[in-house]
């Protein structure tokens, strides 16, 4: 019926039917598309614009309503690969390709060749952020999470405490701040007499924590910004790490990081070319 309501229908009303049936496919793919958390074409047109953590936002709670929904995981990895989480793209990728549909498993199995050890991952990432020379970023987002975890565990093992563990809930938390800290650089320059832990709404690190959902009891919030184009990314971030660690008592970093009721931890770096912007939460499950 379709094509046949095609070749009759002019160019403008093909046009129309097609978003149509558009719209019916993803109805049928996301029933009660009504009651889901966010808007799923919001979400496609905030990534397509470069707002890739608010997008990853809104899919991640369709994934949450419809996790056998191959088109949202498909995006959800998409996002996750602009960021420069790796190794969660690749996970919703291969998801994909075994649960998705022809075009689908396709169109992910191209993504993970982008993912493979044979592509540079810093150079995609440096070209993602706009950097013009890839020698600026040495290592991906990814790898300097997992540095940055190295630091803290290190700090609390010379204190006599536990390592922290990864938690999944508080890496998105601090992921999307990171990221929203980036797409409003001007307002979080260090010259702005304003807590970088408050956002635009007006919301603090509690009560953002408290909206997102967590799977663990959120402990504290540790926030660095440090500009780029000298020292390596590895450098900056581990010279944000000693500073809060040589701290004075009473701001918070250093208490955070040794803090003996937190054993979850979760991490998130934004670049710009001129900018690091590194968010940590901490918490306990």
């Amino acid at each position: 019926m379709l094509s046949c309501c095609l070749k009759t229908a002019g160019a403008e009303t093909r046009k129309v039917l097609l978003t149509i049936f558009g719209i019916v496919a993803l109805l049928v793919a996301l029933p009660d598309v009504q009651c889901a958390p966010a808007s799923f074409q919001q979400a496609i047109a905030d990534y397509r614009s470069g707002h890739h953590a608010r997008a990853l936002s809104e899919l991640e709670a369709y994934k949450a309503a419809y996790p056998s929904n191959a088109l949202v995981r498909y995006y959800i990895g998409l996002c996750h690969q602009q960021l420069g989480h790796v190794s969660v793209a690749r996970t919703e990728f291969e998801w994909v390709t075994r649960c998705g549909d022809a075009r689908l498993q396709g169109l992910a199995a191209a993504a993970l060749n982008q993912l493979s050890p044979g592509s540079s991952t810093a150079d995609n990432a440096a070209t993602r952020m706009g950097i013009g020379s890839p020698q600026a970023a040495q290592l991906s987002v990814d790898e300097l999470e997992t540095y940055c975890l190295s630091l803290i565990n290190e700090s609390r093992r010379q204190d006599g405490l536990p390592s922290l563990q990864p938690d999944a809930s508080l890496a998105r938390l601090a992921r999307q701040y990171a990221e929203y800290m980036a797409q409003h650089s001007e307002q979080y320059e260090l010259s702005v007499p304003r807590s970088p832990h408050i956002d635009l709404d007006g919301r603090n690190q509690l009560q953002r924590a408290n909206a997102a959902g967590l799977m663990a009891i959120w402990r504290g919030e540790c926030i660095g910004r440090t500009s780029r184009g000298g020292p390596s990314d590895k450098d900056m971030i581990l010279d944000v790490h000693r500073k809060m660690m040589n701290e004075p008592p009473g701001y918070g970093h250093r208490e955070n990081i040794l803090a003996h009721d937190a054993n979850v931890v979760g991490i998130g770096v934004a670049r710009l070319p001129q900018r690091l912007y590194l968010t940590e939460e901490f918490g306990q499950r």
